[in-house]
């Protein structure tokens, strides 16, 4: 009969679980947090134009698919004061949607949607489709017609 041989690991020290890195490393103010409080932040940071109904209706729908809290939701107004700073010019944020990880890699536009879809089982497949390389360039084109047209469209369109 086979033997099983237990293996354990020796533990991390106080000191190697405190080099955690911080959230935003580009902001000095988050790099001293505490380990403890940043493992308990939302994962992605979802930031979006609150003064457009399409907008808020797809973020509408980002809270009905995040039943683990995995994105927060972050509106343009508010973007400066939960960062701290802002990951991008406030023409470009309105443009497009900003999905920035916890790490501080930040996706725009057709790509947040994109892996934003990807994190949620309901629409997986779609996030994953976004983002297969020869489908990108198209997502990218249909997201900017789209986003150029987001005022007319949700005039058009009733979006709760």
């Amino acid at each position: 009969m086979p033997s099983i041989t237990l293996v354990t690991y020796p533990r991390k020290t106080t000191a190697e679980t405190s080099r955690l890195p911080p959230l935003f490393p580009c902001s000095s103010e988050r790099s001293s947090a505490d380990p403890v409080t940043s493992l308990m932040r939302r994962q992605y940071h979802l930031i979006y134009d609150d003064q457009c109904s399409l907008c808020l209706g797809a973020v509408g729908k980002v809270r009905q698919l995040d039943r683990l809290g995995l994105v927060e939701l972050v509106p343009l107004s508010r973007a400066a004061d939960s960062f701290g700073h802002c990951p991008s010019t406030e023409e470009r944020l309105r443009k497009q949607l900003h999905l920035v990880t916890s790490e501080g890699k930040i996706y725009r536009g057709a790509e947040a949607v994109g892996v934003l879809a990807a994190l949620f089982p309901e629409s997986k497949l779609l996030g994953h489709v976004i983002l297969l390389p020869f489908i990108r360039p198209l997502a990218r084109w249909a997201y900017r017609i789209v986003a150029r047209h987001r005022l007319k469209i949700s005039r058009l369109v009733s979006v709760n």
